[in-house]
């Protein structure tokens, strides 16, 4: 892999994080089983972080898109809220 695509996914993944951190901290369970949703998401957004520091941004992406994807449905399904839910640019 060439290092300019290296270096942009670097820093496309950054802002992810940045903008995914904001609507993961303003997260709040509104059901029960909910709960089980926000649980994977936070394992998912964790998992991301990891594969990161590994160096495996590829991993650390498609973890990160999970998680958010996770928040996401459950705040279409009502059982979490989210205040930060904008688009990732």
């Amino acid at each position: 892999m060439d290092f300019l695509m290296d270096e942009s996914l670097a820093e496309r993944l950054s802002r992810y994080f940045d903008k995914a951190g904001l609507k993961f901290s303003s997260v709040k369970v509104l059901e029960e089983s909910g709960r089980d949703v926000w649980d994977a998401a936070r394992n998912y957004f964790n998992d991301a972080a990891h594969f990161r520091e590994d160096g495996d941004l590829v991993s650390a992406l498609a973890a990160l898109e999970y998680a958010e994807g996770l928040v996401d449905a459950g705040r279409m399904l009502g059982l979490i809220s989210a205040e930060h839910t904008g688009e990732l640019e």
